[in-house]
């Protein structure tokens, strides 16, 4: 595919098509990347090449390169800068490695990168893996990549054998295996159609998401892009862990649309109590492959499909938690099948599935089957629509005051329950018809003191055990 910086390249790529690869060893203690007086032909060596490293050539950073205190920085100081593999094994006396180009700075990676902890990672440029072989591998020494880390190379394939820290992850093209090594991102991508059949393997790997509006994107399944013969993309997310880690104001999102299916861990968005009404938004999104343990989310939150929803394409989360506190909604989920939901303040739950629901504040239901309901606010439980074709709920606990609201032709996206617990002492209003199922109940037993009031909007009729019950 195409990039931003292939133009650039090209004038440098012809120049060296004649050339085959060599071996290029730092010498000298501090230098600029383009002076080739700093490069021998083998380590320690005294013969220089004739040209700067090439796409070809690998480059060495060892004991013989001259770093001493006070003469240890290699200098990027061109805007783009190339090597098949980069080592720095072996090198001495904590070595820099930073460049004078800024955050305008490339450096164009054909082969493998080994990185050691004792150096100091100072290049603010991008770093863009290129390979387009298998068997590269990529040891970060723990380093900061402090802008962007791309892989684009068709046919390329790159195995992480540490943890990874970087400012923007974006696979373009080719294969990445974590191989169950962390990953910090303040950004992650594998969104873009691909003409190859490319990889992304995050297996038993943790996510950590650290910008204030972090986003990881996953999107395997590129059937709608304009680009012609595009590939899916192949994951590996079985025992993958995100947690998005840093408390804030501003949105967060995990979005997949994945076509292997995946047995996530955890997902949690971190907040704390002080930050549960903060106004940023936290989001899940997934499609019927996506299937997570347990989601944590401590501002508002919003669980949703990504695309393409249907009855059967739903995302499955075994537990969800919801702290967050707005003005509108706590937690909003729909296209969801959610097993044990738990929200905290108030709630909105649509066109989904779920055993076991819990909301604390003002809660609204509608659509789809829910086993077991307990409202302690203000109840708004309404008839279906076209998606599940209903609101079928097999208990309903509604410790406070509630909104009933059937639908007129009971034939069409009807609301039912198997048993509808009221609460003494409390109000509820119902419209048009409720149905409680054949063998339920309708449990609504009242006080002297704290009576059940019963209210009708319109003219309201429960069919209970089958039998239509017009009011009196």
């Amino acid at each position: 595919m195409l990039r931003t910086y292939t133009i650039a390249l090209l004038t440098f790529l012809c120049s060296i098509t004649s050339l085959s690869a060599a071996d290029y060893h730092w010498i000298g203690g501090s230098g600029n990347w383009s002076d080739l007086n700093h490069w021998a032909t083998t380590s320690g060596g005294s013969i220089h090449p004739q040209i700067v490293p090439s796409p070809f050539d690998d480059v060495f950073f060892d004991g013989n390169s001259g770093f001493v205190a006070g003469s240890s920085t290699v200098n990027l100081n061109v805007v783009n800068a190339f090597c098949h593999s980069m080592d720095w094994t072996g090198a001495m006396n904590t070595p820099t490695f930073t460049g004078s180009q800024g955050t305008n700075g490339n450096l164009y990676i054909y082969g493998s990168l080994t990185f050691i902890q004792n150096m100091a990672y100072q290049f603010g440029g991008s770093v863009h893996f290129l390979s387009t072989n298998g068997g590269n591998t990529i040891t970060t020494g723990h380093q900061y990549f402090s802008k962007n880390t791309w892989f684009d190379g068709t046919g390329g394939s790159w195995s992480l054998l540490d943890s990874m820290s970087t400012t923007e992850f974006k696979l373009l093209e080719g294969d990445f295996h974590s191989n169950g090594n962390s990953i910090r991102a303040e950004n992650f991508f594998a969104n873009t159609a691909s003409l190859t059949n490319d990889t992304l393997d995050l297996f038993h790997s943790n996510v950590y998401m650290y910008l204030r509006d972090s986003r990881f994107e996953v999107v395997a399944d590129t059937s709608n892009s304009s680009v012609n013969n595009q590939r899916w993309l192949r994951t590996s997310l079985d025992s993958t862990n995100f947690y998005f880690i840093r408390p804030t104001t501003y949105n967060r999102q995990l979005d997949l649309i994945l076509v292997d299916t995946a047995h996530i861990g955890e997902v949690i968005f971190s907040g704390g109590i002080t930050n549960h009404s903060s106004s940023g938004l936290d989001q899940l999104a997934g499609n019927g492959p996506v299937y997570i343990e347990k989601v944590v989310m401590n501002k508002i939150g919003q669980i949703s499909h990504s695309s393409n929803s249907t009855t059967t394409n739903l995302v499955h989360i075994d537990s969800t938690f919801i702290y967050g506190y707005h003005s509108s909604y706590g937690g909003y989920i729909q296209y969801c099948d959610c097993k044990y939901i738990h929200i905290e303040n108030r709630g909105y739950l649509s066109r989904g599935l779920s055993e076991y629901v819990y909301i604390g504040g003002i809660g609204n239901i509608q659509d789809g089957y829910f086993d077991y309901v307990v409202m302690d606010s203000t109840a708004n439980i309404n008839y279906g629509n076209s998606f599940f074709q209903g609101t079928f709920i097999g208990k309903a606990v509604l410790n406070d005051d509630g909104n009933i609201i059937g639908r007129a032709n009971q034939s069409s996206y009807p609301l039912d329950f198997d048993t509808l617990q009221l609460t003494a002492g409390q109000t509820y209003n119902f419209k048009d018809i409720t149905t409680i199922t054949q063998n339920g109940w309708m449990d609504a037993v009242g006080l002297c003191n704290a009576p059940i009031t019963l209210k009708s909007q319109t003219t309201a009729n429960f069919i209970i055990n089958g039998n239509y019950l017009p009011p009196s």
